[in-house]
């Protein structure tokens, strides 16, 4: 079957050791005992005052003539989202990842994985294993909706984006080659609060006003993250025929009415119920990313402000 499409039935993972009644409003209340944000923070990184491998800091200068192996070189993120377009050759499927890695200090970073031969990844391209990310869990109750990406953790070797892949935006572009499935995230709520720390609750604080080109887009030129979390709340979710659900989200007294971008990993139901459900709680974090350059008539151009995903609020 396609990559990321709805599948029904007991092909998607677990729910782990918790039981088998519990839905997913009791889930939102149970704090995970999971190493998966100990495991992400793991990372390759490096700062001003050297080189940090494996949350081990070596002397920066020695780590210029070093030799480090390949599986030395390997770092960890978790996948919290996948959006999927039709942009590929001949308009096939193709897909967009954002993942949580770590960074010093224990703090995360939200980080785009991209291929090192263009934007966009195909099927092919990707661990088999995903291909059940957006499946019904096993323990799933009758009526529940089907539910966005099941997070998944994923180890690969960072990369150099080439110069001939042009584009606005890439300060959060990192490049992903052999790219395998390491786990699944049994209890997701860990990394849920995690995101909740990380947002923001204004947009001013990661996109000033100054940066806007329109109420819906930001100036390609911009030098700001492409990938942001925000708190606030669903005000309303409107059902468009042939195209996304049309969300109106409030960060702190301002609205902001988005496609929700990753409708096509649903199924035909596009996310409908999940949206829904959502709008029904007191908050929610917005996970928010920029899309590719968008030139109007007036030669005039922005990055249109997607919603990529929501998660549970703490």
């Amino acid at each position: 079957s396609p990559m990321m499409e709805a599948v029904d039935g007991n092909g998607g993972p677990s729910r782990g050791s918790g039981s088998r009644s519990r839905s997913p409003r009791k889930q939102a209340k149970v704090r995970a005992k999971d190493d998966t944000i100990e495991t992400i923070e793991k990372a390759i990184k490096k700062d001003t005052n050297g080189t940090t491998l494996n949350g081990e800091e070596v002397d920066s200068k020695e780590s210029r003539v070093a030799l480090v192996s390949r599986s030395a070189r390997r770092i960890e993120a978790a996948l919290i989202t996948v959006t999927k377009n039709n942009q590929g050759e001949g308009g096939a499927p193709v897909y967009c990842l954002a993942a949580l890695a770590g960074v010093a200090g224990g703090q995360g970073r939200l980080i785009r994985l991209v291929p090192d031969v263009g934007h966009f990844w195909s099927h092919d391209s990707l661990p088999r294993e995903l291909d059940r990310a957006h499946a019904r869990p096993r323990d799933a109750l009758p009526d529940e909706p089907l539910w966005a990406f099941w997070p998944a953790v994923v180890g690969f070797e960072p990369g150099t984006l080439p110069d001939h892949i042009q584009g606005p935006h890439k300060l959060d572009d990192v490049v992903t080659r052999n790219m395998t499935f390491v786990k699944w995230v049994k209890e997701p709520q860990q990394l849920y609060d995690t995101l909740s720390q990380m947002s923001f609750h204004r947009f001013g604080d990661v996109w000033p006003q100054s940066v806007w080109a329109s109420e819906r887009g930001l100036m390609p030129e911009a030098e700001v993250p492409s990938l942001a979390l925000f708190s606030g709340h669903i005000r309303d979710v409107a059902w468009r025929e042939l195209k996304s659900p049309s969300v109106e989200i409030d960060i702190d007294g301002r609205f902001l009415r988005l496609p929700y971008a990753a409708h096509r990993c649903h199924g035909p139901e596009k996310g409908w119920g999940m949206l829904r459900w959502m709008k029904g709680q007191p908050g929610c974090v917005f996970l928010l990313g920029l899309g590719r350059k968008w030139e109007r008539e007036d030669a005039s151009a922005e990055c249109p402000v997607l919603l990529l995903r929501i998660f549970p609020g703490c």
